[in-house]
């Protein structure tokens, strides 16, 4: 199931860009004009247009269309709407003009909406990424894994979380004993080579929002205490 969302990293913003690599995950991206009958392309920019690619893009469209994306593609005046109300998802753009980005996750890749009601020649633009290449790369820039097992706190629930992504994967069929489930958790990290300081700041990340300190990895101990503090002034001696 797709979901459309606000960024959640300030990294994010580089990516409503055409000058992205492959290292990121970026496939390409269409750009499109409404008309009256509804929108038309304009540009394509992929490289590999395989049928599974034009099946995804259309997949995407008809989202965006939906009631679960506010009718973001229903028409020109909708997206204005809609983006005007959104005073917190401006991104960079040339000549300092308004530009609205959204992200839109799927099971495969992860989309980036880029609306510029107000440009004649291109309505709104959707730059393409491989979902998994594109979080291990933000996630390493972070120092921080792809994914780690954890605890939820306030149930003591098993969980796993995905670096980048606002909710986490619960496993309440094996309850809520904190302290097995933490057992679980530990023995799990330690065979994938993450440490308690990147395990503590993906928990907290997940639950306080990636762009937090609770999200980076410097502020915790070897041990994952949350300690910023005491690791600044350990940094200035």
């Amino acid at each position: 199931m797709m979901k459309f969302e606000s960024m959640v990293l300030w990294d994010e913003k580089e990516l409503f860009s055409e000058c992205s690599g492959a290292n990121q995950g970026y496939m390409g991206c269409v750009k499109y004009i409404f008309t009256e009958s509804g929108f038309s392309l304009q540009v394509n920019t992929f490289s590999d247009y395989t049928v599974e690619i034009q099946s995804a893009i259309n997949r995407v469209l008809r989202f965006l269309q939906s009631e679960d994306a506010l009718c973001v593609l229903k028409s020109l005046l909708n997206m204005t709407v809609i983006c005007e109300s959104h005073i917190n998802d401006h991104i960079p753009y040339s000549f300092n003009r308004e530009c609205w980005g959204f992200r839109i996750l799927d099971e495969q890749f992860i989309w980036y909406l880029a609306c510029t009601p107000w440009n004649e020649r291109c309505h709104f633009t959707i730059y393409g990424y491989h979902r998994s290449t594109l979080l291990s790369f933000l996630a390493q820039r972070h120092g921080l894994p792809l994914f780690c097992h954890g605890v939820y706190k306030f149930t003591g629930e098993r969980i796993r979380i995905w670096f980048g992504i606002r909710e986490f994967e619960r496993y309440p069929q094996y309850g809520g004993d904190g302290n097995s489930n933490n057992q679980y958790a530990n023995e799990m990290n330690e065979r994938d080579g993450i440490n308690p300081a990147q395990r503590a700041a993906m928990e907290n990340g997940v639950i306080y929002g990636w762009e937090t300190p609770a999200a980076a990895v410097e502020n915790y101990d070897e041990e994952g205490k949350y300690c910023p503090e005491e690791k600044e002034e350990k940094a200035k001696k």
